[in-house]
């Protein structure tokens, strides 16, 4: 997926890094045909509508509590701008084949105790997305862990570790 990453985004990245060195004063020319498809794609998926609809499906599940918790979701989606967040992960799977978000609690306010679900999108998934190399499902919902890295500054870093090692981890 990193290497798909690159090969889109990256200037020249369509280029082996070494064949482009060994190559130097000579033409290298490089023709996006790529990037052209992922939007075509990527505009198509945009366009749909995607939404979680909420089903009763058997036992004690009723169309009355199956319609607030749809009404539940549909509020989620609307304070976190989903569709956004939907479309930005759409276009990376397009390009790179994976890509993710996390629902997370929010304060409403600073001032109060109240707290809302919402969608946050991970950026630069590829990088900073690392899940239980025991996995074995391809949607990774067997992991029994994952981690999302969060580069923090040095100085945020010294004052909340202060016996750290002060070294990354890439």
């Amino acid at each position: 997926a990193l290497e798909a990453q690159w090969f889109l985004e990256k200037p020249d990245g369509q280029w082996e890094p070494e064949w482009w060195e060994r190559n130097s004063g000579k033409p290298r020319y490089t023709f996006d045909m790529t990037s052209p498809i992922v939007d075509q794609v990527a505009g198509e998926l945009e366009q749909a509508d995607f939404d979680i609809k909420i089903r009763p499906a058997s036992g004690e599940a009723s169309k009355e509590i199956a319609k607030l918790y749809d009404g539940i979701v549909r509020n989620i989606e609307n304070i976190s701008d989903a569709k956004a967040v939907y479309n930005h992960a759409g276009r990376n799977m397009v390009a790179t084949g994976i890509d993710g978000w996390r629902v997370v609690q929010e304060y409403v306010d600073a001032d109060s105790a109240e707290q809302d679900l919402v969608i946050k999108p991970i950026y630069n998934f590829t990088e900073r997305v690392w899940f239980d190399i025991g996995s074995q499902a391809r949607d990774r919902s067997d992991s029994r862990y994952c981690f999302v890295l969060q580069a923090i500054p040095t100085e945020d870093y010294i004052e909340r570790f202060p016996k750290g090692s002060k070294q990354g981890i890439s």
